[in-house]
Parts: C-alpha cells; structure tokens; sequence
C-alpha cells in the first residue's frame, strides 16, 4: 500500500522459477554429479545440503513405500540415494579413495514438525535419537549431538570415536587440511583439530557450547544445561517436544547416564562451577 493506494504489481518470469518438490533430489544429484565429473582433475570442494529429509517430506513416486514409516521413512530412503549417487559417480571417475565425505546433520530428528505426514503414527518401535534424550529443539543429547561419517579411505581406517567436536570446528580443521591460513578475526570460535576429524587422536575440544533457546555445555563426559525459568512456547509444546527448560541447574554424567535421566548436579558441586565459568566467559 502507497499512500493509501492499494497497488498490485506484476512480474515475467516467474514460471522460470517455479519448480516441483518430487523433482528435487534428481536435479541436485544431477547437478552435484556433473560438477565431479567437470572437476575431477582438479582439487574441488562440493557442499551438498540435502532437501529430502527436511520439511514438508515430500517423496518421488520412486520411494514412495521404499518403507514401512510412511513420508517420513520415505524421504530417508531417498536421501540414501541422493548419497549414493555421488559415491558411485566419486567410484566411477576414481576419485572415491582420495576424496573426503562428511555426512552429518544440522540438528536432531523431529518426528512432527507441523506437517500432517503421520511420522509419530507410523514410527513403530524405531527411535530415531536411539538412546539419548530429546528431538530438534531440544538442548538434550538427541537435539545437539550429531552422527558424523567420515570417509577418506586413503587417510581414514574405518573406526568409532567419541572425540568431543563441533561442526564449527570443520572451519579451521580443513582450512589446516589444505594449508590455508585462517584470517584474523574469521571464524573465531573454530578450533582445528584435524587429527581428531581423522581419527588419528580421540582427544578433542576441552568444552563445547550448546544451544537450542536454552544453554548447555559439554566438558568430558560432562554435560551442564543453563537454568530456565520460563515456560515452554506453544509452538514447541504442540511438536511434542521437551527442550530442557528446567529451573534448577541439570548436571549429566554422559559415560554413566547417556539418557540424561538422573540430575547429579548437588552431588558435584565444584563441577557446576567450574561448568558455570566457563559457561558465563564464552556467553560474553
């Protein structure tokens, strides 16, 4: 509205940018496949953000019933795809042994996410954070703690490693990977540590920071979740998720205790100290 004129201005074009949901993941793996094919006689870096997964889940009639969790599981099976294209064509041009994958994800699963595609109806007895607590949203385990793949079988033996990181991290650890320099002031709360990305140490961060609309820290087996005396917003209530609002503080022994159930905070007092500190110096 322009001076109390109600205006409606129209633009050419834009059919060119419409596009079809069920289409999405053939013309990304297509577009990501062609870039390798282009690049492979050149050092490349692809980053690929998968759609499939996210919402609204919306599955090509070639998943559809790929499983048994409906859309939700649907999307899973395609998302593998998508993955697997891009190994077979790093197979093909013979790249796949000297190419470093990273799969991983942004946050933790999220059964309803405000789409009616009967994922909580259809999840059957799988737990998609398996035995930590929480979901997307949440400052527990299942909301902050992320599966990672890393593949690079010229440099990486296949293994497990519970080395404490953050995707933040992966900043200045292949900035040291491919000799390049981190700037001053870029990326400041990126630590490098190649070694433990490539299994070479298990030895990691000393803290990691942790947030989702409250604070959580990790030290070690440690894990510290800031008090909130604040009552969850309907928009999370209605996803039926808990996202750690609690008034007190919630001290985690993870090695004994992976599913957060038992708040020992009283009993390590100098712990929740220490934590706090260290919590109140990187907030500021």
């Amino acid at each position: 509205i322009i001076n109390g004129i109600s205006r409606i201005g129209y633009m050419k074009g834009g059919k060119e940018a419409l596009w079809v949901d069920e289409k999405i993941p053939f013309v990304l793996s297509e577009k990501a496949t062609s870039f390798i094919k282009k690049e492979k006689t050149n050092p490349f870096f692809l980053y690929f953000s998968l759609h499939d997964i996210h919402q609204p889940r919306i599955a090509n009639i070639k998943f559809v019933e790929n499983s048994s969790m409906g859309p939700r599981g649907d999307v899973i099976a395609q998302m593998d795809w998508c993955v697997g294209e891009i190994t077979k064509v790093l197979k093909e041009q013979n790249l796949l042994e000297n190419t470093l994958l990273i799969f991983t994800s942004d946050n933790g699963p999220i059964l309803d996410d405000g789409y009616l595609d009967y994922a909580r109806e259809l999840v059957g007895n799988h737990k998609p954070g398996g035995k930590y607590r929480g979901s997307k949203y949440s400052v527990f385990e299942a909301g902050t703690r992320m599966p990672t793949i890393i593949h690079w079988p010229a440099k990486v033996k296949p293994g497990k490693s519970d080395a404490l990181m953050s995707q933040v991290d992966l900043y200045a650890s292949i900035a040291s990977l491919v000799n390049v320099k981190v700037e001053k002031g870029a990326a400041i709360d990126s630590e490098n540590h190649l070694k433990a990305w490539l299994g070479k140490t298990t030895k990691g961060r000393k803290f990691l920071l942790e947030e989702a609309y409250t604070f959580g820290l990790r030290m070690g087996k440690w894990k510290y979740i800031k008090p909130k005396n604040k009552p969850v917003p309907n928009w999370i209530v209605q996803k039926f998720v808990d996202p750690g609002f609690r008034k007190e503080v919630q001290l985690y022994d993870l090695e004994e205790d992976p599913s957060e159930k038992n708040n020992i905070y009283k009993e390590f007092p100098k712990i929740v100290i220490k934590m706090e500190k260290e919590l109140t110096q990187i907030l500021k």
